[in-house]
């Protein structure tokens, strides 16, 4: 039966059975090219089951659950280094410790897309930074194209991991980040922009988890930062601190009158909250009404069109404890800009240079 069918099979979901018959029937699938296996309820998985697997010769995508019940004592290395020859896409996910051990085994020449996602870590556990470490020393870092850096188990992980260090090290050819760490502050926003990869960056997705409320956290002013250095940049998920204190409102107000626009082609911006488990903590200065007035509003969509004169969507809804109303006017006041644009110029441009033609919300 399965031989029948097994040569234009090209997407498997494996689970639990990792032994010899399982893996020879695996190997019969020819035209194979994605692979998601999930050893959730087992200890066998190994590296040599990556060995095997690295036998199907046209394998593009691997992603790999690694459950709790595997461990260091339990995990058999391969014999040599695995070597997947058209593997584009590796996905680990599972306690911190096993995925170490699977890098290990790893050749990781040939991927362009790497993740990583922490489930857990034991205290005092470094296998976190020792990853991240792993893929630097196997020259990841000059090849890969995505980067993907999560964790559920954020409060033993990504504290004891200096993801913002890691990040500098990537080559030019970067172009897709998606990271949770507990912060992301002035300093290290400066930092990532002036990295070799951020001109041609185009997906920056950002998640900050139990901030310091000592912390000088990202302000919406800071996101010129961003419009200057990653001029490529297509979609943009990252958190800010919506207090728009005076301060913060002639700093908007100042872009707006004094720094010249630039034709930025950003098509989707998300923002989020600083916090992403305590929604309460961007809500310290709810009770102050005076700064979410339609004033406000209309400032802060002048502005968000003024650094991004081809969004297609504005994102808000993570600011849960800000009126919706609020909320939506901001994304409304982008919307009417963006359609005065159109009106104003049937082909959409922003300036006379330029270059991008974006499509209408």
């Amino acid at each position: 039966m399965v031989a029948s069918y097994s040569p234009k099979v090209n997407s498997i979901v494996w689970q639990g059975n990792f032994k010899d018959p399982a893996l020879n029937a695996i190997l019969r699938f020819p035209a194979l090219e994605n692979l998601r296996i999930s050893s959730k309820k087992t200890t066998e998985m190994s590296g040599k089951i990556f060995h095997r697997l690295s036998q199907i010769h046209n394998l593009k995508s691997l992603t790999v659950h690694l459950g709790r019940n595997v461990t260091p004592d339990k995990f058999v290395h391969s014999p040599s280094v695995v070597t997947f020859h058209s593997l584009q896409t590796l996905e680990l996910e599972g306690p911190s410790n096993a995925i170490l051990h699977v890098l290990n085994d790893l050749s990781l020449s040939t991927l362009s897309s790497l993740g990583v996602i922490f489930t857990s870590t034991s205290p005092g556990d470094l296998s976190p930074e020792k990853c991240l470490s792993t893929i630097e020393e196997k020259g990841a870092i000059k090849t890969l194209r995505s980067i993907r850096i999560v964790a559920d188990d954020y409060a033993s992980v990504i504290g004891r991991t200096q993801i913002q260090g890691h990040l500098k090290k990537y080559g030019p050819q970067l172009e897709h980040i998606d990271v949770e760490s507990v912060s992301v502050l002035k300093d290290a926003l400066e930092d990532l922009c002036q990295s070799i990869f951020a001109p041609n960056l185009k997906t920056l997705e950002y998640v900050t988890q139990r901030p310091s409320r000592l912390d000088r956290h990202i302000q919406l002013s800071d996101l010129q930062l961003i419009a200057d250095k990653m001029t490529n940049l297509q979609t943009l998920h990252f958190p800010v601190s919506l207090d728009l204190d005076d301060q913060v409102i002639e700093l908007l107000q100042d872009t707006l009158e004094n720094v010249e626009r630039k034709c930025h082609g950003l098509q989707d911006i998300v923002l989020r909250p600083v916090g992403v488990d305590d929604p309460g903590y961007d809500a310290s200065t709810m009770d102050d009404q005076d700064m979410f007035s339609a004033f406000h509003a209309l400032t802060v969509g002048n502005y968000l069109n003024y650094l991004f004169p081809h969004l297609n969507s504005v994102d808000l809804s993570n600011f849960s404890e800000i009126d919706a109303g609020w909320r939506e006017t901001v994304e409304d006041v982008v919307k009417a800009l963006q359609k005065e644009r159109w009106r104003v110029d049937e082909r959409g441009l922003c300036c006379k240079t330029c270059t991008n033609f974006p499509k209408d919300f």
